[in-house]
C-alpha cells in the first residue's frame, strides 16, 4: 500500500480536532498542579516562572507525591519488580528453564538500569497524576554501549486513536526539530531545504510528524521494516516530504491512562476529579492572604488636602497640622476573615483524598497490631486496585513486550546475542515469544497479601483440628503446594527454591538413610540380644559344672 503524506497529515488534523475539547482542561490542570511544565496551549519562554498565580500548593504537592509513590510501588529501581515466565506452567517448574528465566530477567533488568528508563517514567507518572494520560516512546539506543532509549512525550505532541477493543493502536506525534538535529538523525534523507538549512541555519526549526499505526498488508514472517506489523512514517509537514518509511514488530508507544470514561480516548486523573476544588482553594487562599495583609498593613486615610512625607515604616514619624482634626488614620477593614481556616482545611482534605493521600501515607506499625496493619494494607490496595490493573495492562505489559523485542535482536560488541539462549526444551515446546510477566513490586505483593493470609489461616485451622483429635483432616492439606504458593505470592527468587524433583530425591535419600539407620540399630540390638543369650548360656553351663563338682565331692 502506497503511503501518501497528504493523507496522513489530513488524518492527524482530524485527530487534532477530536482532541481540541480536552486542551483547555489540560491547560487548567497544568496551571494548578505542574505550573512550570510546558503548556498545552501557546508557547513558553525557557526559564519562565509560571507559578506566580499559585497561592496554595496542595494540588501540586499531591501530584508530585502520588507520582513518586507510583514509581516506588510499581517500578522501584532499588528492587526487583518483575519476573519473566513462560506461558507453560509445567515448563516453569523445570530446573533448566528456571535458570534461563532468571538469567533472562536479570539481563532485561540490567539493560533497563543502564538506560534512561527511570528518569523517563517519572515524567510519565507526573502526566498520569495530572492530566490522566501519559506517553512513553521506546526505541533502540544509538549509543553502542546501551540498547534501550525511552522518551516521555508531552501531551501537546500526541494524537491517538483506539481500535475496536478500546486499545490505543495509533499514535500521531507532531513536534519540532532543528535542521541540525534532523540531519544528525536522518542524514541526507531529509528534504533539500532542510539539508541547506542544516549548513546555513542549523537552529532553524521544522515541524515533524511521526505516524505509527497498524499496517493492513503486514507480513509477520518478513524481516523488512516496510512489511512489519506497525508502520512508521516520518514526515516534514511544510514540504510534505516523507523522510523515512519503516516499521516496528511491536508498538513503540505506550499510552497509559489513569482511568477513562466510556467513549473517551484520553484519560481522566485525580486532578480532573477535583479541579473545581483546586481552583476554589486557590482563590480562597488568595482571598485570605489579601485580607490578612490588609489587617496587618491596612490602607491609611488622610485629609483631602493631603500630607507630605508620610512614613509608613515601623517606628516612622509623620507630621500633621497642629491644632486641627486632621489625622493620618488606618482604614478599618475589620479583623474577621471572610473565609475560615476550617473551610480551607476541608478543601485541602478533599483534594488530598482524591490523590489517595490516606492510602499512600506510611502506616504507623508501632501503634497497630499485625492484623490491623494487614487489614489497613488490604483496604488501601482494594481502593487502588482498579487503577493499578489498568496501568499493568496499558503500560507495564506493553513496556516489557517492547523491551524484549528490542533486546531479542540486539548483540554485544563481540557479536553475541544480548539475551541468553533458551534451552532446547523451550525452543521445542514454545519458542522464545511465549513469555509472560509476573509482577512482584510492593504493590503487587500487597495485593496478594489476602491470598497468603487465607493459606496461613487454613493451614493453622487444620493443624488445630488435628491437635484436637482429628488428625485425618491433615490429609486434605498439601503443604508443599502451600509453601510454593506463598513463595510465588511473596515474589521469592527462584534461586532459593529447590526443584520439585530435587526435593523428592532429597526426601528419598533421607528416607533411605533413615531406613538404613533403623536396620543398623536393629542389627545392633540383635547382636546385643545374642550376646546376652550367649552369656546366659555360659552362666548356666558354669553353674551346672560347679554343681557337678560339688556332688562328686
Amino acid at each position: 500500500m502506497k503511503i501518501e503524506a497528504d493523507e496522513l497529515i489530513s488524518y492527524q488534523e482530524s485527530l487534532s480536532e477530536d482532541r481540541s475539547i480536552w486542551e483547555r482542561t489540560w491547560q487548567d490542570i497544568i496551571d494548578y498542579t505542574l505550573p512550570n511544565r510546558a503548556p498545552v496551549i501557546g508557547e513558553d519562554s525557557p526559564g519562565q516562572d509560571r507559578s506566580i498565580d499559585i497561592y496554595d500548593s496542595t494540588a501540586s504537592n499531591s501530584t508530585v507525591r502520588l507520582a513518586a509513590a507510583l514509581n516506588s510501588m510499581l517500578t522501584n529501581p532499588q528492587s526487583q519488580w518483575f519476573l519473566l515466565e513462560t506461558t507453560n506452567e509445567a515448563l516453569n517448574k523445570e530446573s533448566e528453564v528456571k535458570i534461563w528465566l532468571d538469567a533472562l530477567t536479570k539481563v532485561v533488568r540490567k539493560q533497563m538500569d543502564l538506560s534512561n528508563f527511570y528518569s523517563a517514567i517519572h515524567e510519565l507518572y507526573l502526566d498520569l497524576c495530572s492530566i490522566g494520560t501519559g506517553t512513553l516512546y521506546m526505541e533502540q539506543d544509538a549509543d553502542p554501549d546501551k540498547e534501550l532509549n525511552f522518551s516521555a512525550r508531552h501531551i501537546r505532541e500526541i494524537f491517538v486513536a483506539e481500535n475496536h477493543q478500546g486499545r490505543i493502536d495509533q499514535v500521531f506525534r507532531k513536534f519540532k526539530m532543528t535542521a541540525r538535529q534532523m540531519q544528525q538523525r536522518w542524514g541526507n534523507l531529509i528534504s533539500s531545504d532542510a539539508q541547506a538549512a542544516a549548513i546555513s541555519e542549523p537552529n532553524s526549526e521544522y515541524e515533524i510528524l511521526h505516524c505509527c499505526f497498524p499496517r493492513e498488508d503486514a507480513n509477520p514472517t518478513s524481516a523488512l521494516p516496510e512489511e512489519a506489523r506497525f508502520a512508521s512514517v516520518w514526515i516534514e509537514i511544510d514540504s510534505r516530504h516523507i523522510i523515512r518509511e519503516g516499521g516496528y514488530r511491536t508498538f513503540p508507544y505506550t499510552v497509559p491512562r489513569w482511568f477513562k470514561s466510556t467513549g473517551e480516548k484520553y484519560g481522566r486523573s485525580p486532578a480532573l476529579t477535583v479541579l473545581g476544588d483546586i481552583k476554589s482553594l486557590n482563590d480562597m487562599t488568595k482571598t485570605m492572604m489579601r485580607t490578612g495583609q490588609k489587617v496587618a498593613d491596612p490602607p491609611i486615610m488622610v485629609p483631602d488636602d493631603g500630607f507630605f512625607n508620610i512614613d509608613t515604616d515601623p517606628g516612622g514619624i509623620s507630621y500633621y497640622r497642629s491644632g486641627t482634626n486632621d489625622r493620618i488614620v488606618p482604614l478599618d477593614v475589620g479583623n474577621r476573615l471572610p473565609i475560615t481556616f476550617q473551610q480551607v482545611q476541608e478543601k485541602r482534605e478533599q483534594i488530598a483524598d482524591a490523590y489517595f493521600t490516606t492510602q499512600l501515607q506510611i502506616i504507623d506499625k508501632s501503634r497497630m497490631t499485625a492484623e490491623e496493619v494487614r487489614a489497613r494494607m488490604n483496604e488501601n490496595m482494594r481502593i487502588l486496585g482498579p487503577t493499578i490493573g489498568r496501568l499493568q495492562d496499558e503500560f507495564l505489559d506493553m513496556l516489557i513486550t517492547r523491551v524484549l523485542d528490542i533486546l531479542r535482536f540486539s548483540f554485544d560488541r563481540m557479536g553475541q546475542p544480548i539475551l541468553p539462549i533458551p534451552p532446547e526444551i523451550v525452543m521445542q515446546t514454545l519458542g522464545t515469544n511465549d513469555l509472560k510477566v509476573r509482577y512482584i513490586s510492593p504493590m503487587s505483593k500487597a495485593q496478594k497479601t489476602t491470598d497468603i493470609q487465607s493459606i496461613n489461616y487454613y493451614v493453622a485451622t487444620m493443624s488445630s483440628w488435628a491437635g484436637n483429635g482429628f488428625p485425618q483432616v491433615l490429609d486434605n492439606v498439601d503443604i508443599d503446594d502451600a509453601a510454593r504458593l506463598i513463595a510465588d505470592f511473596s515474589g521469592v527468587p527462584n534461586e532459593i527454591l529447590k526443584d520439585e524433583r530435587a526435593v523428592a530425591a532429597q526426601r528419598k535419600q533421607r528416607a533411605e538413610e533413615a531406613q538404613n539407620k533403623a536396620k543398623q540399630e536393629q542389627r545392633a540390638a540383635g547382636a546385643d540380644q545374642m550376646a546376652s543369650v550367649g552369656g546366659a548360656v555360659r552362666d548356666i553351663s558354669e553353674a551346672q559344672q560347679l554343681r557337678g563338682e560339688a556332688n562328686a565331692a
